[in-house]
């Protein structure tokens, strides 16, 4: 049992006779039914059978492919049968019949199995081709190159690719010379290299029209990377087909693909973004990403699909395409918008230009949460900016006035345009469309607040907020507003009543606050303690001795 070469090949002698002996459809299927787990785990690949599998796959006697496809054949009788030999490599006509099999689970592997099959064949070839190549540029001289060009023709052809075993047959080097085969060579590479952006395109539009997910859809669409430096129009143009294919849905198909479009939308991103950069440039490519980021649940995280796009050109491109008049999509572009400056700020940069597109854009419940927080993403990308520049800026948001030094007004920033963004929803009119959009009304609130300084604030802005709150004085809506109860949680949590020492606005709210808890149904017995504890302290010079304990004296 010790490791040694003849142990390695007393058990490949093993192995071979085992599965030789295999007689009956009954025995190979068990031993077929062995091998993905064998092949693959619950953390991957497994690599410590690897030597078995090979001698197996090259064995003459084991004819294991032919084998398996033969039995895939006798498990459906409306399987099409090969009408070429066998080759050491899998029939994909074969597993395409399998593809609209009535049962999912057939369905979902032959999926991935069809198009890996496919897959491994473009790298066969290509690695011929460009080992035929690199033995032509390489060598001095070679004796009959045509017998390997032959090699490689009819290798294509074996394997289906009719389309490179016609170019390579066309090309005859006996009277041309070896330098002119080496061109025409390259030439039906570089042609042949479209197959690649094929393949993965061709496997994401079955994946995007199946109602299953392939099997280790992931884990196949890593394994099927491009890493040709294609540049052909024509492989551009496709994969923004498919993409736009995919993505111009109802929206509920949309949501049913979940993390599967994650990936799928991934995927043709990132071959865009290494192979055709310049895509980023074309305003209309944002209604893609429109029409992908609108319907996503951005708490589940399209992260992993948009980190693949550089932060400018997408920030770019989306200002771009809503600049360009989107037609009825301007309020989800507004939308798409507001979602990566909440949740992937790092993966969008947006500027002037964009908060500029969505002021003058029609205006929708969601504009004023998009235009606060880009005014915020602005602000805090500024930062380093030199004082000049950061005074002109803050000038051009009308963030404080000049009287202020521009380090205060950088402190304040956040504050002044939380404020500013309150200040939008001061009346019962214009609070009903935030109701309807109630979350992200809150969730833009609760961002902002988070980027607000602990520091006492000028008195003026303490006037504006206090001057807000006082004013939402209707108590019919105030039981069911969840922006009320979302600033009362940000001023209970710990210190955040800091920012408030001037009494007259510290009173305002406090008035704001007992009216508040009037209007409270008895079983809201959290928030009248929080309105309570709150009113307690903004009512008394204790303002720095934390909510916590003015809670438990207010109780006491």
């Amino acid at each position: 049992m010790a490791e040694s070469s003849k142990r390695h090949t007393r058990d490949s002698r093993a192995i071979v006779w085992t599965v030789r002996s295999l007689t009956d459809n009954n025995e190979l299927e068990s031993f077929v039914d062995a091998l993905p787990d064998l092949v693959w785990g619950p953390d991957g690949r497994r690599r410590a059978h690897d030597q078995m599998i090979t001698v197996l796959l090259d064995s003459q006697d084991v004819q294991l492919v032919p084998r398996i496809e033969g039995l895939l054949q006798s498990c459906d009788s409306a399987c099409e049968a090969s009408s070429r030999g066998s080759f050491p490599i899998f029939d994909a006509t074969i597993l395409a019949s399998q593809l609209n099999h009535s049962n999912a689970l057939v369905r979902c592997h032959s999926a991935s199995a069809h198009w890996l099959v496919r897959w491994i064949g473009y790298c066969s070839l290509s690695f011929f081709v460009r080992h035929l190549l690199f033995i032509l540029e390489t060598s001095e001289s070679v004796p009959n190159p045509v017998v390997l060009l032959r090699a490689v023709q009819r290798e294509a052809e074996a394997r289906g690719y009719i389309g490179l075993s016609i170019a390579l047959s066309q090309i005859d080097s006996v009277h041309r010379g070896d330098h002119l085969l080496i061109r025409h060579l390259q030439h039906a590479l570089r042609s042949f290299e479209d197959t690649a952006h094929n393949t993965v395109l061709d496997y994401m539009q079955c994946a995007a029209n199946m109602h299953e997910m392939p099997y280790e859809f992931e884990v196949t669409c890593q394994i099927m990377q491009p890493s040709c430096a294609s540049t052909s129009l024509i492989c551009q143009k496709k994969l923004k087909e498919t993409l736009s294919a995919v993505l111009d849905r109802p929206v509920a198909t949309i949501k049913a693909l979940d993390c599967h479009l994650d990936i799928i939308v991934g995927t043709i991103l990132s071959i865009l973004q290494k192979r055709y950069p310049q895509s980023f440039d074309d305003a209309p490519f944002g209604r893609d990403i429109v029409n992908y980021v609108t319907p996503r649940n951005y708490r589940e995280g399209f992260r992993r699909a948009l980190v693949h796009c550089v932060p400018h050109r997408l920030g770019s491109l989306l200002t771009k395409y809503l600049k360009g008049d989107p037609g009825n999509l301007t309020q989800n572009t507004v939308y798409s918008i507001w979602v990566l400056c909440l949740s992937t700020p790092s993966l969008a940069t947006f500027d002037e230009k964009t908060l500029g597109a969505v002021s003058v854009a029609p205006p929708f419940p969601i504009s004023p949460c998009a235009i606060a927080m880009l005014k915020s993403q602005i602000v805090t990308d500024a930062a380093e900016l030199p004082p000049d520049k950061l005074s002109n800026l803050m000038n051009r948001l009308q963030i404080l006035d000049s009287t202020f030094d521009h380090e205060e007004r950088r402190k304040q920033a956040h504050f002044t345009i939380l404020i500013g963004f309150l200040e939008h929803h001061s009346t019962v009119t214009t609070l009903e469309p935030v109701v309807k959009n109630r979350r992200t009304a809150i969730e833009t609130f609760q961002f902002l607040a988070r980027r607000c300084t602990q520091k006492s604030a000028p008195q003026s802005l303490q006037l504006r907020f206090a001057a807000w709150i006082r004013n939402l004085d209707d108590p019919s809506w105030y039981s069911d507003n969840d922006m009320i109860r979302a600033v009362i949680d940000w001023l209970y949590n710990s210190t955040s009543c800091e920012p408030f020492d001037d009494m007259d606005a510290r009173r305002m709210i406090s008035d704001a606050l007992t009216s508040y808890r009037a209007a409270l149904p008895p079983d809201q017995g959290s928030l009248h303690g929080r309105a309570r504890a709150l009113a307690f302290t903004l009512n008394s010079r204790l303002g720095n001795l934390g909510i916590t304990a003015v809670l438990q004296m207010s109780v006491t």
